[in-house]
């Protein structure tokens, strides 16, 4: 845009800053963002804002003097209207900067996109990739790292997320509005009303905004496949709260219902960037007021009533269901004790021979018989097995889960309830593909009702279509005969007729059948015997719903006088000594809290502990005594016995005398060599830079030696200074004078170099921050 070119803009929206008019000023308004952004801004940037602090470090971002760099020369070029506050202009200006910061981001990703799709071949740097040349390496550079490929990765996540894309174009709510409104105008024109009518607004403007249309003839939605699920859901959401089965309250209205997900914060569906305060302005009044949180209370406590009340249907369903299984099993077992009595035929008069089979009367009755009391392999196992579900479709039987089967004793109960015949409990693990849907023989304990809902759960399943990989042993036969178990309990077999007198006497059986006869009587006698190994031969007593009423009643009253019956009176317990308890009760108390000195105690302690220590040890060593268990040297034992070797270092000559063990003693204790010591050598002489420490910023205010050697809270000071120097350019730091030590509260700044002082304790020093503090 040429030098010296304005153009006016005369209102804009006071939610959002965006300008409105002219229409045509305010498009140039727009553009020229996009136009400045890319003009100042490098390419190689990586961010529009300021990551968080302590992530990613090193990236780049758009500072705020860049910022205010482009909203300045975006003002360059256009006058706002002169009524506008600080806070309009405000609104304009994060307008302004929003549109750069989408402007700038479109430009990267084309740019990258057009790169890629050319094979990464360099483009020509013309038009808008002029100002690109020189940051185009490190463009590609930080777009080929790694950080920025994972950023990708999630950014295509999110975005395969959203199941519904707005159709509004570049002129958004603004320029759609008035479309929609004469489209329905029409309609009502030729007498057609159309269903939006009725319809809240924000639920209107979202449903024309993803596409939605009506039926220019009938006024009703057309179904489109993009927006089937919403538009159905939609309408069940509006009709519910007309019914008052639902409450619209702010954000949760109707088209958050039906579209299921919260409203995001800082902005509105169905009416555009804009925050709550404003997309829900009718709402403010009771925003976070008493009423609206009881109101949201009473639609809580509604649809909790509402699902118990369902609750309550189902598990009364289920028992009605469990109660009609019981009374078919139960005429089933009558109908089956009946039959066995008129199958009781006397042998005697039973006039077919062995080897012809027997008429097929009554052969119903045996059919049902066996399929109650036949054995299928599941009855075999005694734990936990894995196992497959499958499902019978006529002569098919096809796989349609894996899973584990239970044991199946006779005592086994289903959620309190028997087990119907011909079923046991298994578990399911997985359900193979195409077989979730499939429906239940008997529902569940926890209304599982197909398949997939049973998935880690226990359900009943037809034990003929229980399948074993590895078919389970069955138990080995015991050893003892058939005949030495008692039979179940059943009517009485009908007594046979006893021979008449004039019959002739039967043949003796053969000897294999006497043996057997003879083996059964012994077993019988042994009945009570315990085994050393196997089961016990006892019969097993009778389950509850095996017993009669009259048995009932006797077990009852049984364990009744059993409970109440006078109980052994308890063993005396063991008094435990009070002193014993009082130890142990001492020994559980915490220990009183050690006095702790303060910082001021401990340096006088550890002073007052130094020169003691050196106190002693200057004692010692003028007593020539040392401290500790010595080992005496050579020439010191007590016991010698050669007479000690005296020899001579050095021989005095006239010009040089000789030196001894003590020259070398005082030579070290003054620092210097035994030469300079006799005069024959001249000493250095030492500057007073030498002998005084100098301050220099970064470097330890003591000694290094002496850095250790300092009290606990000047090491720490000490400690904190040589960070702040290396990591920081700052020179000084700020002190809060509380009121108790100075009457007033006060800020102070203090130098490093004064900090220097402190440590070194110099008397002139000293007394200089001693003037300072005054």
């Amino acid at each position: 845009m040429e030098k010296g070119v304005k153009f006016n803009i005369d209102s804009i929206n006071p939610s959002t800053g965006e300008p409105l008019e002219p229409r045509k000023n305010a498009t140039t308004f727009k553009n020229q963002c996009g136009v400045i952004v890319r003009d100042q801004i490098p390419i190689s940037v990586q961010e529009w804002k300021k990551p968080a602090k302590g992530d990613r470090a090193g990236v780049t971002f758009v500072d705020e003097r860049a910022k205010d760099v482009l909203w300045t020369t975006l003002m360059e070029h256009f006058t706002l209207p002169d009524n506008l506050t600080d806070a309009d202009l405000k609104k304009v200006r994060n307008y302004a900067l929003k549109k750069m910061a989408i402007a700038f981001n479109t430009f990267k990703k084309n740019a990258w996109t057009k790169y890629v799709k050319s094979k990464k071949k360099t483009p020509e740097f013309t038009g808008a990739l002029v100002k690109a040349k020189d940051h185009w390496d490190a463009f590609v550079k930080f777009k080929e790292s790694e950080e920025a490929k994972e950023r990708s990765r999630k950014n295509k996540i999110n975005a395969a997320k959203k199941k519904w894309h707005h159709h509004l174009g570049p002129g958004g709510y603004q320029v759609a509005l008035p479309k929609w409104d004469k489209s329905e105008q029409e309609m009502i024109s030729r007498s057609v009303s159309p269903v939006t009518l009725t319809w809240p607004d924000r639920v209107r403007t979202w449903f024309y905004a993803h596409g939605g249309e009506l039926d220019p003839e009938t006024g009703l939605v057309m179904v489109k496949a993009s927006l089937k699920e919403a538009t159905e859901e939609i309408l069940i959401a509006i009709e519910e709260a007309r019914s008052g089965v639902f409450t619209p309250n702010r954000d949760n209205d109707e088209l958050t219902r039906a579209l299921k997900n919260p409203e995001h914060p800082g902005r509105t569906r169905g009416k555009g960037v804009v925050p709550w305060y404003e997309g829900f302005a009718d709402w403010n009044d009771d925003y976070r007021s008493r009423a609206r949180k009881k109101k949201q209370e009473e639609q809580k406590k509604k649809e909790k009533e509402l699902e118990l009340e369902g609750l309550i249907a189902s598990h009364q369903k289920l028992q009605q269901l469990f109660m009609l299984q019981q009374e078919q099993i139960d005429s089933l077992s009558q109908e089956r004790a009946s039959q066995r009595q008129h199958e009781q035929i006397d042998p005697a008069l039973d006039s077919t021979a062995p080897s012809m089979p027997r008429s097929s009367v009554g052969s119903a009755a045996t059919d049902i018989d066996n399929a109650l009391t036949a054995s299928y392999p599941v009855d075999d196992i005694k734990d936990r097995t894995n196992c497959e579900l499958h499902m019978k479709v006529k002569n098919l039987s096809m796989k349609v889960a894996d899973g584990y089967a239970l044991a199946n004793p006779p005592e086994a109960t289903f959620h309190c309830n028997p087990i119907p015949a011909g079923y046991a409990r298994v578990g399911v693990d997985e359900v193979m593909s195409g077989y979730h849907d499939l429906l239940l023989d008997i529902v569940g304990g926890d209304e599982e009702r197909t398949l997939g809902e049973a998935i880690h759960r226990i359900i009943l399943w037809k034990k003929d279509c229980i399948v074993f990989p590895r078919p389970p042993t069955p138990p080995s036969p015991s050893p003892t005969p058939r005949q030495s178990t008692p039979p179940p309990p059943s009517p009485a077999p009908r007594q046979p007729t006893p021979p008449p007198p004039n019959q002739p006497t039967q043949r003796a059986p053969p000897k294999q059948q006497r043996k057997r006869e003879a083996a059964a009587t012994k077993a019988s006698d042994t009945t009570d015997k315990k085994f050393k190994f196997g089961p016990s031969l006892k019969p097993l007593p009778k389950l509850s719903y095996h017993l009669t009423q009259e048995e009932l009643d006797a077990a009852c009253d049984a364990q009744l006088k059993a409970h109440f019956a006078r109980k052994p009176p308890a063993p005396p317990e063991e008094k435990v000594p009070k002193h014993v308890s009082q130890h142990f009760i001492d020994h559980m108390a915490r220990p009183a809290d050690k006095q702790k000195d303060s910082d001021y105690v401990r340096s006088i302690k550890k002073s007052y502990s130094a020169g003691q220590k050196k106190s002693r040890s200057s004692s010692s060593q003028a007593d020539g005594k040392k401290s500790g268990k010595t080992v005496p040297q050579l020439g010191e034992q007590a016991m010698q016995s050669i007479p000690p070797l005296i020899v001579q270092t050095h021989v005095s000559t006239a010009d040089r005398p000789a030196i001894t063990d003590d020259l070398r003693r005082q030579a070290k204790e003054a620092g210097i060599t035994v030469e300079q010591l006799l005069g024959l050598e001249e000493i250095p002489g030492i500057t007073e830079q030498e002998i005084k420490y100098q301050y220099a910023r970064g470097k330890p205010l003591v000694k290094p030696d002496d850095v250790k050697l300092l009290p606990t809270r000047m090491y720490e000071l000490h400690k904190w200074y040589m960070q702040m120097t290396a990591n920081t350019n700052e020179e000084s730091l700020m002190v809060q004078v509380k009121p108790e030590h100075y009457f007033h509260g006060k800020d102070v700044w203090i130098e490093f170099s004064e900090l220097f002082q402190l440590f070194q304790q110099d008397a002139l020093d000293k007394s200089i921050v001693s003037c300072y503090c005054l």
